[in-house]
């Protein structure tokens, strides 16, 4: 169980604002390694930004030495039984940067607070604006662009920016990078699938397929990927070089493998909720379209019952998703729940008014597939506590094996096969208390459907 109680601050070391600028070393900064009591590494698929908490707790007046006033420079290696965590200049990984410093107390002779630090890309965001016009290309080109051009992200820390099959042009009114990237997310689809039917004459056309892709940051770096991607549990979508998916069973399972690999705690955070689910229009929405070129008002209705099938992966054994109801000669699903609006940007951003008026090239259903997938993949929720692992990562996979109600012989349990299985990993929580030796890693798990393939 070496994981759960060795754990070493090799280094941390806070850099003043005058030393951070380039060129500047971490010998010019204080070294706190004997007053951090406890760190919290947090990274989110919702987030753009990793974030760490370090507990400070000195007789040696940290707080006015440094002194502590914002975009500090940090560099810290944590040495962990399972691998290192590293946030190091020196080691060719990037720094953290004070955001602010919470929870500040002083008394005679010691003092003790919390530092919040994140990446630097987080405070460049800030300064940043998207003020072009960016041309009609696929949104995964957008997504690098902004990047590299506008945020001036390094090219070792643009980790995977997956290709998507939808061209868009719009326009960036100086909105901030991070806030147009996650904007740009939902739009994004891994084939250019869009209606089918008429529209606008009395009868409704069908959305086809499923839009949705995340932008996030991990410990690796800032990731643009397809859901469907990210539930094969590749790299790239259309590679065939599967990423190792690493298991986890719960204590008193049978056949449990290894200490090191176990469950240390569970409980389901979330599970189906169907007023909630027809509220957001999971099953059946309808989304009416108003070109103000033509004047036609199109409604285009998205059924998963018609789609889910088509899905590309679902974390499940199988891509059939059960529906509430069904078999019933009118189930709720076969109403739309939630109705959407949009009004089309045919010719806004070329000036003219002709047969030739293009659009921006965006899905006009996309509203509604990308609504469905999103809150499709959120449908299941569940919390897990492993012992401390700095390479699971947010974005990836994980299989876990969960024991049933009913024991077996020497209260050992069969393994749950609905509960069990792959889920996604939204967000993550590395704890490490350096006196108390609990060092843990929490996991906030999802998915879309049910089952395990083992």
């Amino acid at each position: 169980m070496s994981t759960l109680q060795d754990i070493t601050i090799k280094k941390a070391i806070l850099t003043p604002c005058k030393g951070s600028e380039e060129g500047a070393k971490p010998a010019d900064g204080i070294g706190i390694e004997r007053a951090v009591v406890k760190i919290d590494y947090f990274e989110d698929i919702l987030s753009p930004n990793v974030t760490c908490y370090l507990k400070i707790n000195s007789s040696s007046n940290v707080y006015g030495k440094t002194p502590l006033r914002g975009f500090e420079r940090l560099d810290l290696n944590v040495g962990t039984g399972n691998g290192d965590l590293i946030f190091d200049e020196t080691e060719e990984r990037p720094p953290l940067y004070v955001s602010a410093v919470k929870d500040l107390i002083q008394s005679e002779g010691n003092e003790s607070f919390t530092l919040v630090c994140k990446t630097k890309e987080c405070f460049d965001n800030e300064v940043s604006r998207c003020g072009k016009r960016y041309g009609k290309v696929p949104i995964s080109a957008h997504v690098r662009d902004i990047l590299t051009n506008t945020l001036k992200v390094k090219d070792d820390r643009i980790k995977e920016i997956e290709d998507c099959a939808t061209s868009y042009s719009f326009m960036g009114n100086m909105k901030k990078p991070f806030h147009t990237l996650i904007w740009l997310s939902p739009k994004a689809s891994v084939a250019k699938q869009g209606t089918s039917g008429t529209s606008g004459q009395g009868k409704e056309a069908k959305a086809k397929g499923t839009s949705g892709y995340f932008f996030y940051e991990n410990y690796d770096g800032f990731h643009f990927r397809s859901i469907e991607s990210m539930l094969s549990g590749k790299k790239n979508v259309k590679s065939a070089d599967d990423k190792v998916i690493p298991q986890y069973t719960a204590t008193g399972v049978a056949d449990r493998e290894t200490t090191n690999r176990q469950i240390i705690h569970f409980f389901v955070d979330k599970n189906t909720d169907l007023q909630k689910n027809l509220r957001i229009g999971l099953y059946n929405n309808l989304q009416y379209f108003f070109d103000p070129i033509n004047w036609q008002l199109d409604a285009i209705r998205f059924q998963l019952k018609d789609e889910r099938n088509n899905l590309e992966k679902t974390a499940g054994e199988s891509s059939y998703i059960p529906l509430p109801g069904e078999g019933d000669d009118a189930p709720l699903t076969n109403f739309s729940s939630r109705i959407m609006s949009r009004i089309g940007d045919t010719g806004m951003l070329d000036g003219s008014v002709s047969e030739d008026t293009q659009s921006s090239g965006r899905d006009p259903s996309d509203m509604c597939k990308s609504f469905s997938r999103y809150n499709l993949l959120l449908t299941q929720s569940l919390n897990i506590v492993i012992p401390c692992n700095t390479a699971l990562r947010a974005g990836d996979l994980i299989h876990i094996t969960l024991p049933s109600s009913t024991p077996t012989e020497g209260n050992l349990k069969e393994a749950d096969k609905a509960q069990g299985g792959n889920y996604l990993i939204r967000s993550l929580r590395h704890h490490f208390e350096i006196a108390g030796g609990t060092n843990t890693t929490s996991l906030n798990l999802i998915r879309d459907s049910y089952g395990t393939e083992n």
